[in-house]
């Protein structure tokens, strides 16, 4: 598990709070700040613990994110 993913996890929060330079995190445009409500269409805000488990256990090239940005709601893939 990185240091993000058990920042994330200590925070309770699904809220970015770093990006590793050239991420894929980084590429998809997602900044700090940004909290991370659906990853594919599954709510994670109530649960990060589940955020980490869908990252970590992924096979797919990329995920469908909604994301809250500023009070708007975005839709990253």
């Amino acid at each position: 598990m990185t240091e993000y993913q058990k920042t994330y996890i200590e925070q309770k929060s699904t809220e970015i709070v770093a990006i590793e330079p050239g991420s894929s995190a980084e590429k998809q445009g997602l900044q700090v700040g940004d909290v991370i409500t659906k990853i594919n269409g599954g709510d994670v805000t109530e649960n990060p613990e589940k955020l980490i488990e869908v990252l970590q256990n992924s096979t797919e090239n990329s995920l469908n994110l909604e994301i809250e940005r500023n009070s708007s709601i975005l839709q990253i893939s």
